[in-house]
């Protein structure tokens, strides 16, 4: 049984009317990005 969903239009662009999923995308990774470089000690599994 194949349980996907089709969507007909492109999911990156789907909006709540203030942010598109692509939006917060590149938000949560300036976020992580923020988060990694403000927790240096923390930060070992970055070689």
């Amino acid at each position: 049984m194949d349980n996907k969903i089709i969507l007909p239009c492109d999911v990156s662009q789907v909006s709540d009317g203030y942010h598109t999923f692509a939006e917060l995308y590149d938000h949560r990774c300036l976020l992580w990005v923020n988060v990694l470089q403000s927790n240096k000690p923390f930060s070992g599994w970055r070689n």
